[in-house]
């Protein structure tokens, strides 16, 4: 199926029996037409909350909708409905079209409209000018709410944050993007409250430097460990298609996931300096894990041959441009590349 009809799917759903039964259940929308229940409902994002809300306690009410292809219930989030999409990038979906509405809404919007052709006068007609002259270029009009929603997009992911929506269109562009993933590391109002007064990046919270290290012609080389919110970790596996890339039920990939979040600092330092940026070091260091297992690679990261394995392999994540591979399965099969060429020279962990 491809993106047109699976979101076609998806908006019919949504529009139809998802907001029958939300009719029902939030007294707000019973005394309103289906059509006036939906757009109330993506136009007010305290009002999609409390959807929201009644989605996650009362599944029973929408149990007949979350099915799989074959009719089988669907019983997590990451599992693909019969559109064609799992039930979290649905979710993505809704908050992305609720604070596009109200980025809108709240900063305005000017529709690109087509600029009218010039009229040329007589003397042009006459003596030769009837060619009409090129169109000028055409003007890109700027949108301050688009510009806010397209730096946020890729981190507007859970169903937490619609709440924060009313909050998040206050944030100066320029710091949503320097943000970037780390935006879903602040989970209430106030955090987000902090941000917009201070203007600034908060430094990212302390965590101790790699335990272990390898002497070198240069002595030690510390690598101190950044650590990526599970959330965002989640969401870049999920972004990646590594769940069908491994074959992965969820609870496997959270046990990745979870490695990675408390062990895997050091590989996210090397593959930054390597040049990869935040989802494809991510995804590449998930790869790792799976390859590897994750007993052998937390051994390996608190072993003495840690900053070679580390040093190498970034190496070849920089030489084979993981950094440019926007899928899961290209990043999976050029890890273990890397893997099988790098792991004879580190030796038994």
């Amino acid at each position: 199926m491809d993106d047109n009809e699976a979101i076609s799917r998806i908006n019919g759903v949504l529009r139809g029996p998802v907001t029958e039964v939300l009719q029902d259940l939030v007294p707000e929308l019973r005394m309103t037409t289906r059509r006036d229940a939906y757009e109330r409902i993506m136009n007010n994002p305290p009002l999609a909350a409390q959807c929201f809300h009644q989605f996650r306690t009362k599944p029973d009410r929408f149990r007949f909708l979350l099915t799989a292809e074959d009719s089988v219930p669907v019983e997590s989030d990451e599992q693909v409905l019969s559109c064609g999409r799992t039930l979290a990038q649905v979710i993505a979906l809704v908050v992305r079209a609720v604070a596009k509405r109200h980025f809108r809404h709240r900063l305005g919007f000017i529709p690109k409209t087509a600029a009218k052709p010039k009229k040329l006068g007589l003397f042009q007609v006459v003596f030769g000018g009837f060619n009409p002259p090129p169109p000028p270029p055409k003007r890109k009009e700027y949108s301050r709410a688009d510009a806010l929603y397209q730096a946020m997009r890729a981190f507007l992911l859970f169903e937490w944050q619609v709440g924060l929506i009313p909050h998040y269109v206050h944030l100066p562009i320029a710091l949503v993007r320097d943000l970037g993933p780390r935006l879903l590391e602040f989970r209430d109002a106030d955090a987000i409250k902090t941000l917009v007064r201070s203007g600034q990046v908060p430094p990212a919270p302390a965590v101790a430097p790699a335990p272990a290290s390898v002497r070198s012609e240069a002595g030690r080389l510390p690598f101190v460990a950044p650590k990526l919110k599970i959330d965002a970790l989640w969401t870049f596996s999920l972004r990646y298609g590594l769940p069908a890339a491994f074959g992965s039920d969820d609870r496997a990939m959270r046990r990745l996931v979870g490695v990675v979040q408390d062990a895997g600092g050091p590989i996210l330092t090397a593959l930054a300096q390597a040049g990869l940026h935040p989802p494809e070091a991510a995804v590449t260091a998930i790869c790792v894990v799976h390859r590897l297992g994750g007993e052998r690679f937390e051994r390996l990261m608190h072993s003495d041959r840690s900053v070679l394995f580390l040093r190498e392999f970034a190496r070849g994540a920089k030489e084979r441009d993981i950094r440019s591979m926007g899928n899961g399965e290209d990043i999976r099969k050029t890890v273990n590349v890397i893997l099988s060429e790098t792991m004879p020279h580190i030796g038994r962990t």
